[in-house]
């Protein structure tokens, strides 16, 4: 082979390399979405339904549920052990179910900041439940690690609950009244709402209020789902 065409055949080369590297640099540059980041929880399937997502309120990642008027009854196994009833927590007042799996960054966060609505109100009356979107196994380790006092119920796959519940992103906050009436619904995580939960639950049961979450307690103002 002739040195023109050895050279012919190297510049072409070249110039398919620099095409390739050229089309590498825009796509990385087209905000390509990173890989999945790794849980600090056992793994597990805990893929209820919904799918999490960036965004502000009306947006996918803070879309509130279209949960029906009237809370759907279900029984469900507990991590520690035994079955839970809402129709058998109703009967002794209103209910504060949390949807959540424990793989969901934001809920990592969020969900050990609910237990505050199980010291302030749980002796007033009101019951805090967690449903679960994983194994028993590890809703127990995400209850210890967090050193949390909620029962937590699991709802197993296919997460007929949370289905029932309309459920598109955990965590997801339900406040159901002692007549099985649904009040209040917090997707995600929410400063503001969450706090205007926490008062509407002092009214209801006549405890004193005390925020959730401030400022001061390292959380964002708002995180989605």
């Amino acid at each position: 082979m002739s040195s023109s065409k050895t050279a012919a055949i190297l510049v072409a080369l070249i110039v398919v390399v620099g095409v390739i590297q050229a089309a590498m640099y825009v796509r990385s540059r087209q905000g390509v979405a990173p890989g999945p980041v790794a849980s600090t929880m056992p793994p597990g399937p805990g893929m209820g339904p919904g799918m999490p997502g960036p965004g502000g309120p009306g947006r996918p990642g803070f879309q509130a549920p279209n949960v029906p008027a009237q809370a759907p009854d279900f029984t469900l196994p507990l991590a520690a052990g035994g079955d839970v009833q809402l129709k058998a927590l109703l009967a002794k007042g209103p209910v504060l179910l949390c949807f959540f799996k424990t793989e969901c960054q934001t809920s990592q966060k969020a969900v050990p900041k609910y237990e505050a609505f199980q010291s302030q109100y749980a002796g007033k009356g009101l019951q805090v439940l967690g449903i679960v979107q994983n194994p028993p196994e590890h809703a127990a380790y995400f209850a210890r690690q967090n050193n949390m006092s909620v029962p937590m119920a699991v709802d197993p796959a296919p997460y007929a609950v949370s289905g029932s519940y309309g459920i598109l992103n955990t965590p997801t906050l339900v406040l159901v009244g002692a007549d099985g009436k649904t009040l209040k619904v917090v997707p995600s995580w929410n400063r503001s709402a969450l706090n205007d939960l926490a008062r509407d639950i002092a009214k209801l049961t006549g405890a004193e209020y005390r925020d959730v979450s401030t400022a001061q307690d390292g959380m964002p103002d708002m995180l989605p789902g």
